[in-house]
């Protein structure tokens, strides 16, 4: 039952919108987010492939020109495995697959594309001999767009087991690939970056070991200045007692300074310890850094926010269930909020996972998306140039892993709109074209009405009627109209120019909020005529 506001409340309200005064802002307030856990993610395609009957992945996702770029580990040469990467095209389709298998036990870990257009995939290789009867490397492939092999490099600095982990492309075109290299019978676990020419060949090296135990890179990124970040976790005390790590270095190599959070000192039984899992640059230079804890005595989801000088800005932690949640991949969507993606366990078996935080580290909303029977895991997250988002990951629904990629449509935030506030039924004559109807958008529990920008709000077809004399801008008015103790957004359309007709039963209202992320609300309404029918 709608709330009825009194007659002589409501001309007060309507007499102030129409006012052409100074009453009411016409700029957009200072709100960067929307406040709101109800937007969903809508996928526009799911891509799988199953090239084995062994536990194919896809490891990491990037997009460029309208085209999809993942890597991971296949098992269709062998039982061991071998890289595997994939391009897709914008409705999801498989250009091209490229496949390398120089051992066994091989695997694309990252991707990343250069200033040319090219694709730089790192991971690591395992050949015969030495240490085990087989070792380790570190193994950084180029290819073009057409996905022809234009170099290799390959290295294998300790001689035993060396992983890579992440690559990231810097401002003059050089790549950083970030890892770990160990020492002999894995007593001493050290973090490696190094830095390669757009030809293939290693500028520097850069190792940390700072401590005795297992120091290990998880991720690099290039910030804004050209420095590079690294994220890791080391192992400062008893076994499995991990801790976060980030290093900042120049691009030299030269370490500008480290941080490191441990969470939990003493890891419950069985846990791995606090381990930060992955880095994005924002749009305004900071860090966010995502990972794990297990404050609970499970796993459970942690973000940070650090300064470009390495100070704690913010940190926020999700606990979804009692099992082990792990996040693994952070993304800046396209208005600047935070993209955190991973998996939880709510189900039986594990559930892809999305998170948005606002810059401040708010919840915004929360997307889940468990594939069937077997569930999967979110490995990588991107957005792309033009504002979609793209994940992948491994799904279980074949019975083995499969490789899935999803691409995500634009969030739709659904908010509760009062046609004609005050009036119930909201009656509207249908052959009255001047006829002005008035429209609110509420604030409620879950949604800020004064975060959307009145300038892009539409219903159903028609635009802000109410437009300054001086500017012919849309004027915008904001009240309490629902008397909750909170701004509501006040619009106004002219009956002409909406596409309702003597027959409609409801109208629905249609924008964005200023962070550019779409709304939509509808309400009923009785349509009449001047006979006072229908």
């Amino acid at each position: 039952m709608k709330r009825v506001i009194p007659l002589f409340l409501l001309i007060t309200i309507l007499s102030a919108c129409q006012d052409d005064g100074p009453t009411e802002p016409d700029r957009l307030p200072d709100i960067q987010l929307t406040l709101s856990d109800g937007a969903m993610l809508t996928p526009e395609w799911v891509h799988t492939s199953n090239p084995s009957a062994g536990n194919d992945y896809l490891s990491s996702v990037t997009c460029v020109a309208g085209d999809f770029v993942t890597v991971g580990r296949d098992y269709a040469a062998d039982e061991f495995g071998q890289w595997r990467v994939e391009k897709l095209n914008a409705d999801g389709e498989l250009v091209w697959t490229h496949t390398s298998n120089p051992g066994f036990y091989d695997g694309a870990s990252d991707v990343a594309i250069d200033t040319e257009g090219n694709y730089v995939v790192a991971g690591t290789e395992r050949r015969f001999g030495g240490w085990r009867g087989g070792n380790y490397g570190w193994r950084v492939e180029k290819l073009s767009p057409d996905g022809n092999v234009l170099w290799v490099y390959t290295h294998n600095p300790t001689g035993i087991d060396d992983y890579v982990v992440g690559v990231a492309v810097d401002h003059q075109g050089n790549y950083v690939v970030a890892g770990e290299e160990h020492s002999v019978y894995e007593s001493d676990v050290r973090i490696r970056v190094e830095k390669l020419s757009p030809a293939g060949s290693r500028v520097w090296s850069y190792v940390s070991n700072p401590t005795a135990g297992y120091d290990r890179g998880t991720s690099v990124a290039v910030d804004a200045d050209g420095n590079y970040v690294v994220t890791a976790y080391d192992e400062p005390g008893d076994a499995n007692n991990f801790r976060w790590r980030v290093e900042k270095l120049n691009p030299a190599g030269t370490r500008i300074w480290e941080y490191t959070n441990d969470p939990v000192n003493d890891a419950p039984l069985g846990a791995k310890g606090d381990r930060a899992a992955a880095i994005a640059v924002d749009v305004n230079g900071d860090y966010v850094v995502v990972g794990t804890d297990v404050v609970p005595g499970n796993s459970q989801w942690r973000v940070e926010k650090l300064t470009p000088g390495g100070a704690l800005l913010w940190t926020y932690v999700s606990d979804p269930s009692s099992g082990d949640d792990y996040t693994r991949s952070v993304a800046i969507d396209a208005d600047g909020g935070y993209l955190v993606a991973g998996w939880d366990w709510v189900e039986a078996n594990p559930r892809w996972r999305i998170e948005k935080l606002s810059q401040d580290g708010e919840l915004l909303w929360v997307f889940t998306d468990y594939p069937g029977a077997g569930g999967g895991y979110l490995y990588s997250m991107a957005v792309c140039p033009d504002g979609s988002r793209v994940a992948s990951g491994v799904d279980y629904t074949s019975g083995d892993g499969q490789c899935r990629v999803v691409k995500y449509g634009p969030s739709v935030i659904p908010v509760t709109i009062d046609v004609k506030p005050g009036s119930d039924p909201n009656s509207i004559n249908c052959n009255n074209p001047e006829e002005v109807i008035t429209v609110a958008i509420l604030t409620t529990d879950n949604f800020d009405a004064t975060s959307v920008d009145h300038t892009s709000v539409s219903f159903e077809g028609a635009s802000e009627a109410h437009v300054s004399n001086k500017t012919f801008e849309a004027r915008r008015h904001e009240e309490d109209v629902d008397f909750d103790g909170d701004a509501d957004l006040v619009l106004h359309f002219r009956q002409g120019a909406t596409s309702l007709t003597c027959s409609s039963t409801a109208g629905t209202l249609s924008g964005e909020t200023i962070g550019a992320e779409q709304i939509e609300g509808t309400d009923a309404v009785r349509m009449i005529d001047e006979g006072g029918g229908q």
